[in-house]
């Protein structure tokens, strides 16, 4: 079975020796959004940090460390490799520009959290965001590099300096692969803060994705082993309330667009995230059911559900929709700018 890894949250830029080339290289995206979404706040968070102040978009630099150390990585280069690795390169041009426009707002909204604004650089773990480096890209796109390549990086290129903010602050924008029929709102999703424009949509049209759906069979041995392990580790202590003999003990609370919100045992809850990301699932929209066999989960939809859905997107965009509508329709009342 194959997830999408698109949605993967880091603490740096991970440089990849390999880089699939198709779909299927979403796989376990849900082990790290990436995604532990409540508690990764680097791509997931909805907050706002301060303005651009008054750098100009070709002298800021993205600052990583390498295997020749650190590195000064020029911001359309960076943008480019984080394209590559973020987003099937297939889709739509109006997708793809979407999707640079999300990466740039990353980097200029993690610059504006700095206290002093006349540093030219943001640091990669600033991002939490994936980069394939030149090389990289050479070599597993080989006799494909220079149309691929080029491609993207004319995509980055024509929203050159384009970001989105709100209240003319540069937002923070997660972005998944597809819903499980609508996306979530933020504020179901954190714990503290507002999230204006992280307001719940409709995107339907993620149910035609060829993997929208699947459905895992765990026997109930390995299934309550790995739930205990999940509790135990949420309550720092190996328990005897950290074990879990019936799903009947799980109680799972869904937040308005039906992703699993915490799951609870006893007076012990994890976010339905860790849960996810404990059982290698795709999406944290999932059902538990006892058969025969074991214990029966089945999911919809692939990536956290909060933000910029791309399969959605990309089927807008197949109707003449542009990038800008792309990014207003998920992201509520942004403004769409030049800095």
């Amino acid at each position: 079975m194959s997830y999408r890894k698109r949605y993967r949250l880091k603490k740096s830029i991970r440089r990849k020796r390999t880089i699939p080339m198709s779909r299927a290289h979403e796989t376990g995206v849900v082990l790290l959004f990436c995604l532990l979404l409540p508690y990764v706040a680097a791509t997931l968070s909805g907050q706002a940090g301060s303005g651009a102040g008054g750098l100009s978009q070709d002298k800021l630099f993205i600052l990583a460390q390498g295997e020749n150390g650190t590195e000064r990585i020029p911001l359309t280069t960076f943008l480019t490799g984080a394209l590559a690795a973020s987003i099937d390169a297939g889709m739509e041009d109006e997708t793809l520009k979407a999707q640079a426009v999300i990466l740039r707002t990353a980097v200029w909204e993690a610059r504006g959290r700095r206290t002093d604004q006349s540093v030219d650089y943001v640091e990669a773990k600033e991002l939490s965001q994936e980069y394939y480096s030149v090389y990289e890209l050479k070599k597993n796109w080989q006799e494909e590099f220079d149309d691929r390549y080029d491609r993207l990086k004319r995509i980055v290129e024509e929203t050159d300096g384009v970001v989105m903010t709100y209240r003319g602050i540069p937002i923070r924008a997660p972005y998944f692969y597809a819903s499980a029929g609508r996306t979530r709102n933020g504020e179901e999703v954190y714990a503290e803060g507002k999230y204006p424009y992280l307001v719940s949509v409709d995107s339907g049209q993620d149910r035609f994705c060829a993997e929208y759906g699947s459905a895992v069979l765990y026997p109930e041995s390995l299934f309550y082993e790995k739930a205990a392990a999940l509790f135990a580790a949420a309550k720092e202590a190996e328990t005897e309330h950290s074990q879990v003999q019936s799903l009947e003990e799980l109680h799972i609370t869904r937040d308005s667009a039906g992703y699993a919100s915490t799951v609870t045992l006893g007076e012990t809850a994890v976010s339905g995230e860790a849960f996810r990301a404990a059982f290698g699932l795709p999406s944290s929209f999932f059902t538990l059911e006892q058969t025969r066999e074991g214990i029966r989960i089945t999911t919809e939809g692939i990536g956290h559900g909060l933000g910029f859905s791309q399969y959605g997107a990309n089927e807008m965009a197949k109707k003449g929709k542009r990038y800008d509508d792309l990014l207003k329709y998920y992201y509520h009342e942004i403004e769409i700018e030049k800095f």
